[in-house]
């Protein structure tokens, strides 16, 4: 009997159940249409944390075939793999702001739902236009006691944005094993008397398994905070297929009526 190996995904509370919001046609036939995209974006976050995860777990490879073989190789893939699941974490925040933004989007409740209308209404979601749209909507207890709660205490939360935005806006990691990224030069030059390495331009350091570490917390803490958002914004029984003559009328009339 082979031995169990434990992965990550032990360790992580199971979202597969959010998959089931991606709306099909007994929802558009019931729900308005802000209701309908907010949905649809809790999947896209369901996803995003999915390829988050997926990469995390791929880093406890111990062997990754013709992908890569020698020790530098491995190094490497696996930076890419950290990298990946920083970056689709945050995707999954970015994306968890528009769940909001678009449940609180009631003037597009009674639009038809379109692609284009989709993109069009996200286009201008950040986490600060959110605050300001709460604040419109005189919804303080979601601002004030759920939202920035969550955004502005959270300690993983704090440590992992700003690796996010560094990497977005400033500039690459240097990993161990994979070149060079020394401080000072080598040799010393005296000044008044002390000796001083002169400086060198380093790039920050990112450790693999700091920030896996830090990377699995936050997908706990967040969630459970998702989990919240969902029960409070989606019917219980949104994933409901049925399907009636009524609901498919009441559908025409509201968007093809002459």
């Amino acid at each position: 009997m082979e031995e169990y190996i434990r992965t990550i995904y032990d360790d992580l509370p199971d979202i597969h159940s959010w998959s089931r919001f991606s709306p099909n046609e007994a929802q558009y036939m019931r729900y308005d249409t802000n209701i309908l995209m907010t949905a649809i974006k809790v999947v896209d976050t369901y996803t995003a944390l999915c390829i988050a995860r997926a990469n995390l777990h791929f880093l406890d490879n111990q062997e990754f075939g013709d992908y890569a073989r020698d020790v530098t190789s491995i190094n490497f893939v696996k930076s890419l793999h950290i990298q990946n699941a920083l970056i689709y974490y945050n995707i999954a925040v970015d994306y968890s702001w528009q769940v909001l933004w678009l449940y609180y989007n009631d003037w597009i409740a009674q639009e038809l739902p379109t692609s284009e209308l989709y993109k069009d209404s996200i286009k201008d979601c950040n986490y600060d236009e959110l605050l300001l749209g709460l604040t419109l909507k005189r919804d303080f207890k979601m601002r004030d006691n759920i939202v920035k709660p969550f955004f502005s205490k959270n300690p993983y939360y704090q440590q992992i944005r700003p690796k996010y935005n560094y990497l977005k806006h400033r500039g690459t990691y240097h990993f161990e094993g994979l070149g060079l990224n020394d401080t000072n030069m080598m040799f010393s030059v005296n000044i008044s008397g002390k000796e001083v390495q002169p400086p060198l331009i380093a790039r920050e350091r990112l450790d693999i398994a700091s920030m896996k570490d830090l990377l699995v917390k936050f997908d706990d803490d967040f969630v459970e905070y998702m989990e919240y958002l969902i029960k409070l914004l989606l019917p219980a029984d949104f994933s409901d297929g049925t399907m009636s003559f009524e609901g498919m009328l009441n559908y025409s009339l509201r968007y093809f009526r002459d």
